[in-house]
């Protein structure tokens, strides 16, 4: 009973905490290239010809639940719409008509989200950053969002580093309640993919059930030391994508060891 209870919770606490690891399309994505009439436009010739910045013109959100936002022209178009995705393919259903168009379709290309909406096509990026080379027009103002990004993708890391450590510490616990060998009671030796984790373990069989929505060919990492008593010392997520660790407790501070997660790590 005390197990299934266990099982129930962390799932649940799963729900909450998952990262966009789990589906490539959620999260924020920013305008960073707009071809009209087969003309392309980056940063600078953008704003020369509209009098928009690039990153203001389209801005979506894509939730994990199925819904999102999207603001069009800085703002003076906003609607909530409803997507479904099929491998690097999304469709949104869009409550307001956005140029007569209620359906827009996109694609997954070199981690640039593409939408074709008549002749316009917009290419948007999670990390907001143009490919215009000769757009030196960095502020403040550029600085503080590149940061705002950056605390969002580790705060959201964090979190599922968080669940990775109680997963293990309420599995540890129900062990020692149930008078199991501390030899079974184990760090693991390198961060592994969720989709590696030793189902037959009962600790690595928790954390895969907690985990495995984020996607088990997705990439994610999980990692987490325990100490000679069975305590859990701490635990980490991390994304072979993405750059970021996040760790379990002291999520303020660097990664407690110098191992590596994933390729860019």
């Amino acid at each position: 009973m005390k197990k299934a209870f266990t099982a129930a919770l962390a799932f649940g606490t799963a729900l909450l905490c998952l990262t966009g690891c789990g589906n490539k399309f959620v999260g924020d994505w920013e305008c960073t290239k707009v071809k009209i009439n087969g003309e392309t436009y980056k940063a600078r010739d953008f704003k020369e010809e509209t009098g928009y910045d690039i990153e203001d013109y389209m801005q979506i959100t894509i939730d994990k639940d199925g819904t999102g936002s999207l603001t069009f022209e800085d703002g003076d178009f906003e609607t909530d719409f409803e997507w479904e995705s099929d491998d690097d393919s999304i469709t949104f259903e869009l409550d307001d008509d956005l140029h007569h168009n209620d359906e827009i379709k996109g694609k997954l290309k070199d981690d640039e989200l593409v939408l074709k909406i008549e002749d316009l096509t917009v290419y948007l990026s999670q990390d907001g950053e143009s490919d215009d080379d000769d757009d030196d027009d960095d502020d403040d103002d550029g600085d503080e969002k590149g940061s705002r990004r950056s605390k969002s993708k580790l705060k959201s890391a964090n979190s599922s580093a968080k669940l990775v450590f109680t997963t293990v510490e309420r599995t540890v616990a129900d062990m020692i309640a149930d008078g199991e060998n501390m030899s079974e009671i184990h760090s693991l030796d390198y961060p592994k993919k969720i989709s590696e984790l030793d189902t037959s373990d009962e600790i690595e069989n928790a954390v895969y059930e907690a985990m495995k929505d984020n996607g088990d060919d997705s990439g994610c990492y999980v990692y987490w030391e325990t100490d000679s008593t069975g305590g859990v010392t701490f635990a980490q997520f991390g994304e072979e994508t993405d750059g970021m660790i996040g760790q379990y407790p002291e999520p303020e501070t660097d990664p407690s060891n110098d191992h590596d997660m994933g390729y860019e790590f």
